[in-house]
């Protein structure tokens, strides 16, 4: 193997090869720590996907062999200094070939193919015939019998193992009847089966949400990749932010924060000493994933969070979330607590036409989101404003009433003496009038006989 090629403040930067693996000597200080992350490095741990869709986690031995099953077996060393993402074919002895592009991604027929390699994907340089504009067909699958479509003789398949991939599409007799959607399924499933190709990939969080979720859901709880993308966006996880999570599923949340809000970043880290005040600062965000009520944790950790804090839990069941949004919509701290759902729908997409997929994936659990808010009896009343503008009205009144009252005052008690005086000659009168009519009486009595 070649030696690595030499960097110089003169000379451009040169990238790694196959035949010159990648080591830190090879590019300045500044950004060998990125540019170690796009090759894979002896000791690593790269996620390997193979055509069926299936992830398989490896570990790059220097000694190492890599057995992929039916897809063929290579030695580890043979990633050594590759990139990620880029997709390989096992040739004899264990080498590794690289592919530029497989009849999938062509999107055309075999007879139109030239420079095949030797398992039947295509070594195009450019994948763009696959672009090229729509046509119309009156195929709808109609007229496609199920069996003897491929009726071969033990001389065929030896024959069309020899040819690779390519062949068995040549060889379907309703190849040309089938949609384009189809014809699209099928392509992706003869390169499950025949071709032998697999495409190494880093281990970030996302592809290992995936392939927990495919392997062994239950060890995350349900948590589906996408819900995990929500969850993060939800709780405002972003560099710089001070988080409180309370997860049991492996690390999984808490590796997914740690990778957003960029802890290991590409420059040099400054020494710092972090003050008291800043450690007793109060959290920004609060998430919850775990098998415990969620209602009480949140009221126990509360105390602990700023103002305007977002609170994200997460759950596989909605009945648990159920049971606790109660309680805290009529919590003073908590505002505006809401259940969702993620729903993920994957599409087929072609040149110019898409459509969902038959099949898609089952629940991603259930996200019930909240704000955190201060305990103030003035904000947290609607219509305190209106309180307050009738309260200074009345005051205001009062004060101009103060301002005016002696004379309103003196007009009154003059009203109430008038009114008195009023009042005591109507009685002097009714009595004057009783005594006139008691008097007239003693002196003829024949007038009270009458």
């Amino acid at each position: 193997m070649a030696d690595p090629v030499p960097s110089t403040s003169s000379a451009p930067l040169e990238l790694p090869t196959p035949s010159s693996p990648f080591t830190a000597s090879a590019a300045p200080s500044s950004v060998a720590s990125s540019l170690a992350r796009s090759f894979i490095r002896t000791h690593d741990h790269v996620l390997l996907k193979l055509p069926s869709g299936i992830l398989k986690p490896v570990k790059i031995s220097p000694n190492g062999t890599i057995g992929l099953g039916k897809y063929g077996t290579f030695k580890a060393k043979e990633l050594v200094g590759r990139p990620y993402g880029q997709t390989y074919e096992i040739q004899e002895g264990g080498r590794l070939a690289v592919v530029k592009a497989t009849l999938n991604e062509i999107g055309e027929l075999p007879p139109c193919l030239s420079g095949r390699t030797r398992r039947g994907s295509c070594a195009r340089c450019s994948p763009c015939m696959r672009f090229s504009r729509t046509e119309e067909t009156a195929a709808n699958n109609e007229n496609i019998a199920s069996t003897g479509n491929q009726s071969l003789s033990f001389v065929d398949i030896k024959a069309l193992k020899e040819s690779g991939m390519s062949g068995r599409i040549e060889e379907h007799k309703a190849y040309d009847l089938k949609t384009e959607y189809s014809k699209e399924k099928y392509l992706k499933r003869k390169e499950a089966k025949y071709l032998q190709l697999f495409t190494p990939l880093p281990p970030t969080i996302h592809q290992l949400a995936q392939y927990n979720f495919d392997k062994v859901p239950s060890k995350t709880r349900d948590l589906r990749p996408d819900t995990l993308a929500n969850l993060l966006a939800m709780a405002n996880v972003r560099p710089g932010s001070r988080l409180l999570v309370v997860e049991n599923l492996g690390g999984m949340i808490t590796g997914a924060c740690v990778e957003r809000m960029g802890v290991h970043p590409l420059g040099r880290d400054r020494p710092g000493v972090e003050s008291a005040g800043s450690a007793a600062r109060s959290r920004g965000e609060l998430i919850l994933a775990c098998e415990y009520e969620p209602y009480s944790i949140i009221e126990r950790l509360i105390p602990r969070l700023a103002g305007s804090a977002p609170i994200v839990v997460y759950s596989p069941h909605v009945q648990i979330l159920f049971s606790a949004l109660l309680p805290l919509r009529t919590h003073p701290a908590i505002l505006s607590p809401t259940i969702h759902e993620p729903f993920l729908r994957r599409y087929q997409v072609l040149p110019g036409r898409a459509h969902p997929e038959m099949q898609g994936m089952g629940s991603g659990g259930f996200l019930m989101t909240m704000t955190r808010v201060l305990e103030n009896e003035g904000a947290n009343s609607v219509s305190w404003g209106r309180r307050e503008k009738r309260r200074l009205l009345k005051e205001k009144e009062r004060e101009k009433g103060a301002t005016e009252g002696s004379e309103g005052e003196r007009n009154a008690k003059k009203q109430k003496v008038e009114e008195r005086v009023k009042a005591d000659e109507v009685e002097n009168a009714v009595e004057r009038a009783e005594a006139a009519v008691k008097a007239a009486s003693e002196e003829c009595p024949e007038m009270d006989e009458a």
